[in-house]
């Protein structure tokens, strides 16, 4: 608040959700820190690579697959699956944040290996409690 108050600071930090994984540990600051000052900031660029595989009845039985969760301010949060030539195309946007489980719900569905709702192979798969967070950076 004293340090820029009429001007816009940009700060970059490009492991910053792996250092938020550590808040609150031994010797790290307490978790409240990403409440009271991380969630301050509006993420300007944004992408998290992640891989994934999903084994299914028939041939070729392992799916292998490639996505992102990507944001270029003052865009929407977009997933994006990876092609085959390297490159990415958008297959979800949204004004808010997308977890990762909803990124990989959203490429699932794309590919069309999504299990049928209410399914036990999706109970199986899923677990009994789907954790849907809020998300405070916006």
């Amino acid at each position: 608040d004293q340090f820029a108050a009429s001007v816009p600071a940009v700060l970059f930090n490009l492991e910053l959700d792996t250092l938020r994984s550590d808040l609150g540990l031994l010797g790290f600051p307490p978790k409240d820190l990403h409440y009271r000052f991380l969630s301050q900031f509006t993420p300007v660029f944004y992408i998290r690579q992640r891989d994934y595989s999903k084994t299914i009845a028939v041939t070729p039985y392992i799916v292998n697959y490639s996505g992102a969760v990507f944001r270029q301010y003052p865009g929407p949060w977009q997933v994006m699956l990876k092609q085959g030539d390297g490159s990415y195309a958008c297959v979800a946007e949204s004004a808010s944040r997308f977890t990762l489980g909803q990124a990989k719900d959203e490429l699932l569905r794309v590919l069309g290996l999504q299990e049928e709702v209410g399914s036990q192979l999706e109970f199986l798969r899923r677990g009994y409690k789907v954790c849907n967070l809020i998300s405070l950076t916006g």
